[in-house]
């Protein structure tokens, strides 16, 4: 068998649609979150039912990892319920804890615009 290092997320090593993989880390987190909180109160899988509104059964996918069953808004719904903020969005637009990232190709790959393309800045 051949080993091969990670680039840090199994859901990116598997050369998914980037689309996908995030799709899948946020799921991944929330099940995490989920799971830590049933753990750390010590609940049965009813209780945690009980307190996220869901049916018994779900929990209990939940905590055997069967991701295809949910999506990211039953995820997020069930965590709310129980006081869960696994992924805390700023309250106030400016308060962005996470900054998108601007991917720029280097200059010598860019072909240049035709002048009537061209920002005026860019006709200077």
């Amino acid at each position: 068998m051949k080993q091969q290092l990670t680039t840090g997320s199994v859901f990116d090593d598997l050369e998914l649609d980037p689309g996908k993989a995030e799709q899948l880390k946020i799921k991944a987190a929330l099940f995490d979150a989920i799971i830590a909180y049933i753990k750390e109160n010590d609940l049965t899988q009813e209780q945690a039912a009980e307190i996220m509104g869901v049916q018994r059964s779900r929990v209990g996918d939940v905590c055997r990892g069967k991701m295809s069953g949910f999506s990211i808004d039953a995820l997020v719904v069930m965590a709310a319920r129980a006081g869960l903020r696994p992924l805390s969005i700023p309250e106030r637009p400016g308060d962005l804890a996470i900054r998108p990232q601007v991917v720029t190709s280097p200059a010598s790959q860019l072909s240049p615009r035709a002048p009537e393309q061209q920002s005026p800045a860019e006709q200077e």
